[in-house]
């Protein structure tokens, strides 16, 4: 009776531990079901909007670098067209300061409020110094009969000139009044000037280009001589080509001053441009950020959600395991009661390889955590060194455009400074030519 007393505990014992271990066994899968996947749907979503911020930031940079080089093309352009439109204007002013000058001196004051003739002369580039010895002082006559001096003017017939002379009178544009006086003066060689003198017939005069004159009566003046009237008419003709120039060069200073002002705009637009492009990366490198760490969290979320479904398997392998053991030592309790056979020996065997098997397992569970644990570790490691060699490449390109940036920066202030030293020397300049054009 007492064996089966104690049979009969036995069995309600087992019993009793087989339906703790499987109701446990079911606590555990039901949290194993209640974790869900391994896999987060929103980590894809997360990666691929780290994807598209990543591209949009690439996309932007790119554009920064554009607007850096389009400003620093607009920059070259625009010293070179103030630089073209500085040497144009100088040139133009130089001509001013001369046609100024020259017109002071030029103008000279009318006798009596009459027009000299010299005003109405004007010879062939290089024969000023003929007329002005063929004619001297008598230029200053005017041509109105109510002057007290004058150009009256009348008919004469060209003589003979002896061979080596040719009239100056067709390279000279002068009034039909001066016309006689013309027609006896000669253009010789200044080496025949001597030797022809004594073949002139009355009032007939020989002069050359240097201003050399030989007159029919023996008068003779070289060229070194004194002739105001030889200066006056150069500064003359002088005065007629500045004002040519000037002419010519105003429409190509006005523009160059436009291609200059367009440059400006251009300037302005691209550093507008630079400054827009400047802001946009931020906000693109903030949203870089903020998705990489959305995409961080859900990985660590992941890892943990894993590591707890791994210590889940492995508590429902283990309480699977020890299920097994109650239902076999069960059966073996059954068995013993129903035979009434002695079981103290077989009890105490099941007890032991229980006890051994239940630290082998533990060991086993807790071994796999670890390595799953590494494992993860890793590849989290492996991703963020991804990361952080994106960022280095990245970092280093814009390291290599600043110092491209600052290249250009230098040569353009060299470039600068070197067109500032000529503008402090440009007044000094202006004032000694026009210094020498007052002494001329």
């Amino acid at each position: 009776e007492a064996r089966r007393r104690a049979g009969a505990a036995r069995v309600e014992e087992a019993q009793g531990r087989v339906n703790r271990t499987r109701r446990a066994l079911e606590q555990a899968k039901h949290e194993r079901e209640q974790i869900g996947p391994a896999v987060n749907p929103q980590a894809a979503e997360a990666k691929a909007e780290l994807e598209r911020a990543e591209a949009t930031l690439v996309a932007l940079r790119a554009a920064l670098e554009a607007a850096e080089d389009e400003r620093t093309k607009a920059q070259e352009a625009e010293l070179a067209s103030r630089e073209a439109a500085r040497k144009a204007d100088e040139q133009l002013g130089r001509l001013t300061a001369e046609a100024r000058a020259l017109a002071g001196i030029v103008a000279q004051q009318k006798r009596g409020g009459f027009t000299p003739a010299l005003d109405e002369v004007s010879p062939d580039r290089g024969y000023e110094q003929a007329l002005a010895a063929a004619l001297g002082d008598d230029l200053d006559a005017a041509l109105d009969p109510k002057a007290p001096a004058f150009w009256g003017g009348r008919e004469a017939v060209a003589p003979a000139w002896p061979e080596g002379a040719a009239p100056l009178g067709p390279l000279v544009k002068a009034p039909g009044a001066l016309a006689a006086r013309l027609a006896y003066v000669a253009l010789v060689a200044r080496a025949d000037g001597d030797r022809l003198q004594g073949a002139l017939q009355p009032g007939m005069r020989l002069v050359s280009k240097e201003g050399d004159l030989w007159r029919w009566d023996g008068f003779t003046a070289r060229a070194d001589a004194p002739k105001p009237a030889a200066v006056r008419m150069e500064q003359k003709t002088r005065l007629a080509e500045v004002e040519t120039e000037i002419e010519t060069l105003e429409p190509r200073a006005k523009a160059a001053r436009e291609v200059q002002a367009a440059a400006n705009a251009r300037v302005r637009a691209a550093e507008e441009a630079l400054r827009e492009a400047r802001r946009q990366p931020q906000a693109a490198e903030q949203k870089v950020t903020a998705a990489r760490a959305v995409l961080e969290k859900l990985d660590r979320e992941a890892t943990r959600r894993e590591a707890h479904a791994q210590s889940l398997d492995d508590v429902i392998r283990r309480f699977e395991a020890e299920l097994a053991d109650a239902e076999s030592i069960l059966r073996v309790a059954q068995s013993e009661s129903a035979e009434d056979t002695a079981v103290g020996d077989l009890a105490a065997k099941l007890a032991a390889a229980r006890a051994a098997a239940g630290p082998a397992r533990e060991a086993a569970a807790e071994a796999r955590s670890v390595m799953e644990i590494e494992a993860r570790e890793r590849e989290g490691r492996a991703r963020r060194l991804e990361n952080l060699s994106r960022d280095r490449d990245d970092w280093t390109r814009r390291a290599q455009g600043a110092a491209k940036r600052l290249d250009q920066l230098s040569e353009a202030r060299a470039k600068a400074k070197g067109l500032l030293d000529k503008a402090h020397e440009a007044p000094a300049t202006h004032q000694d030519r026009f210094e020498k054009l007052l002494d001329e």
